[in-house]
Formats: structure tokens, sequence, C-alpha cells
């Protein structure tokens, strides 16, 4: 029997062969003597161990033994090519897409736990833009595909374009001692692709290190392989998305300077709920500025008007622009400062009495002061000609 691809069990009293160490045949039994039937008595086993005793008649040395084999602790694992994946060609949102399939070897007594699996990502796509989730599985069929019965052991994101990405595989499945472990990385796409290209994923072996995850000191071993050992992807393909801006509005086309103005944007299709859309606005000035002084009252007015364009940037992530830029514009003219509110306390006023007014702006007065000149339908009444609200006030009194 071959007891490497089981954890452990027993064998009863038959001639029965084990295999050890790949492929050495060792005869644990032999046809006749013993106490029970043939050869052994019984024989028990496990990864780290084995145990069996035989009667002694018929046996080598002629005597009843029991004996034991104990393989020593210490840590070593290979890492393989696994499963081949194809080339293959993915559009926007296509996720658990197969990249590459490693096959991890253990070789010591213990269970081991992948503590770092570094993936270089390169190609001409964009590894942090494009490609939304990097995910490691327990490949249980070993067939290069994520099935129901697959078990998704850890899940991350490149840190930068065509960067290294290091994941911990963590304990939900360990590398069991002499049982090939498949591991197959997926990528998930984002909805949202920036351009054209291909993506492509390698590990350096010697780089990938493990855990003894046992009870005993633990021990930290990198993989068994000949120096400068890299698997690497075969090539995935990525169509950029085809989503364009349509349409920019303006709440208002018309606003005092200092106001916000609100709006929207359209885009061609819904966007993906894994990536929001961030559409940049920039304006674009043009205007004049018109000033006149009456030096005989001493009143001073300024006149600014300014026609702004918004304009959408179509982006792949907040910031971020590409080639494929669709722009659009709507006009906007900013007209000046306007009163909101003026104020007379008392109202009415008894003649003879003085009142005080407050004129409150729209909002608070710019780079220089802003003068509001007054006036009053009752010619008996003494008003005076204007008032000055000062920078960063938005209300100054008059009596």
């Amino acid at each position: 029997m071959d007891y490497v691809s089981s954890y452990k069990g027993f064998a009863g009293a038959a001639a029965s062969h084990s295999h050890l160490r790949r492929g050495l045949t060792w005869l644990k039994q032999s046809d006749g003597g013993g106490i029970c039937c043939h050869g052994n008595y019984i024989w028990a086993f496990d990864t780290m161990n084995a145990i069996w005793k035989d009667g002694g008649v018929g046996d080598p040395n002629g005597f009843a033994d029991v004996l034991r084999l104990v393989e020593p602790r210490s840590a070593s694992f290979e890492l393989l090519p696994g499963t081949a994946v194809p080339a293959a060609s993915v559009e926007p949102g296509d996720a658990n897409v197969p990249v590459i399939g490693l096959r991890f070897v253990n070789n010591g007594p213990m269970p081991l736990k992948v503590t770092a699996l570094k993936l270089q990502a390169s190609g001409t796509g964009n590894d942090q833009l494009d490609v939304s989730a990097v995910k490691a599985w327990w490949d249980r069929g070993g067939n290069g595909v994520v099935d129901a019965d697959d078990v998704m052991l850890v899940s991350g994101v490149y840190p930068a374009d065509n960067g290294l990405l290091v994941l911990n595989l963590g304990t939900k499945q360990l590398m069991q001692p002499r049982v090939p472990f498949n591991v197959l990385v997926t990528y998930d796409f984002g909805g949202f692709i920036t351009q054209a290209g291909h993506v492509q994923g390698a590990v350096a072996a010697t780089d990938v290190t493990a855990q003894s995850a046992d009870l005993g000191t633990a021990l930290v071993v990198s993989a068994t392989a000949p120096a400068g050992t890299v698997i690497t992807s075969d090539m995935t393909s990525v169509t950029p998305s085809s989503v364009v801006l349509t349409a920019v509005t303006l709440k208002s086309s018309l606003v005092a300077g200092c106001k916000s103005v609100g709006g929207s944007v359209t885009i061609s299709e819904p966007a993906p709920a894994d990536r929001p859309r961030g559409l940049p606005l920039r304006h674009a000035r043009r205007g004049h500025r018109a000033r006149d002084r009456d030096r005989a009252g001493g009143r001073h007015h300024e006149d600014v008007h300014r026609e702004e364009q918004l304009r959408g940037g179509e982006s792949g992530r907040p910031g971020q622009r590409d080639s494929r830029t669709a722009t659009l514009s709507q006009p906007l003219t900013l007209r000046p400062v306007g009163m909101y509110l003026l104020s007379v306390v008392p109202s009415p006023v008894v003649g003879g009495l003085t009142a005080t007014g407050t004129a409150k702006l729209e909002c608070k007065a710019g780079p220089g002061p802003i003068t509001v000149t007054l006036g009053s339908s009752n010619a008996v009444a003494s008003v005076p000609g204007s008032i000055s609200i000062r920078r960063a006030c938005s209300r100054a009194p008059s009596r």
C-alpha cells in the first residue's frame, strides 16, 4: 500500500508493500511465520511516523520486534509550475480570470503555511488601475479554473503599475506533507479599463517562503528550486472600456462670482459598482473688467464680467485622464456681487431722530472693499451717499 497518499491508516496481517521517499519500495510483510496469519502482526502510520510489530517466525532476524520510523522535523518544500493556464482576452468587469497555476510540494514531515507568495506584474496594461483584485485559490481539482468547491485563500491589489504584490496564503488550507497543494492565481478586472494592452504575472520560486504550522518551534524556509527559476504566466489581453462622456448640464447659466453652481454629467453607460467614475471639471475664463470712478462724488464702481466653460474629461480614476478624452462645454456668466438684505432699525423712524441701517451682501467682500450706494425716496431724509464693506465682511452699518 502507498501510505504517502493518505494522512493516516492501518494495515492488517497480509503481504503488502509501502512506498516511501518517491518510489523506494519496502517489503513490510513476508509470507509465513508471525503471530497471526502471515508476516507482520499490524502496521500503523501517518505522514510523520510508521510503527509495526512482527511475529518473529519467518522474520529476517527471527525475533518479535516493534519497529518505528520517525521523520526528522525539517521544513522543505518545492514550488513547481501548476496546471497550464492559456492566454485569454478579457472585457471590463470580468472576474476570476485564471492567470497562473502553481504547485507546492511539501517534502517535510509537518504541514506548512505559505507566508510570502510574491507576484511580479508586467505588461503594457495598467495593473494598478485595471486589475481590481488579485486572488489566490486552493485549486482542489488542479484543473486551472475556479470551481464551486475551490477555496479563496487571500485577495490583494497591486500597489503600482508593474508592481510587486506579496500574498500571505494564511491557514485556510495548508501544505500537507507529501500531498501536492495546487494554487491558482486569478485577476478581477474593474468596470473601466484605461487602455488596451496585456498583463502578465510572474513568481520567482526561491523568493517564496513558508512557515511550519504545527505545535513545534516555528521554522521558516524558502522554496527549493534552481537559482533563477521564474514561473511566468501567459499573456492576458485587456480591452478598454467604451464608456464616453455624453452631456454636461448646469443648474444655472448666471451666478454671482462668489457663488457655486451645481451641475451634472452624463456618461454613455452606468458606472460599475466596483469603481465609480471620477470626472474632473476645469474652466476656461475669458472676460473684461470695466472700471469707472465718479471723481466728484468720490464713489468707486467696479463691474466684472466673465464667461466660463466647464469641461468634463473622461477618466479611469479620480484625477486621471486617458487619451480618449471627450470635451463638452456649457456657458456660464458670472455677475457682480449683489445686495442680499437691507434693514433699518427703528422703522418707521420719527422725524429728527436717527435710524441705523445694515446692508448685507450675497457673500463676503472679495480682495477689495465693496461700495454700496445709498439713497432714499423721501427727500427730507438725510442718508449717507454710500458705505464701504471691507474685505472678508458681508455687512456694514450706516446711520
